[in-house]
């Protein structure tokens, strides 16, 4: 499972399966 953590509509994290965060400055990288 992987979850999107946002801030004031900004994408700031991604939490995946293992618990881990990676900050990521576009959310179209993931979902584009």
């Amino acid at each position: 499972k992987v979850e999107v953590l946002r801030l004031h509509g900004e994408t700031v994290g991604v939490f995946d399966s293992n618990i881990s965060v990676k900050p990521v400055s576009v959310c179209g990288s993931l979902f584009g």
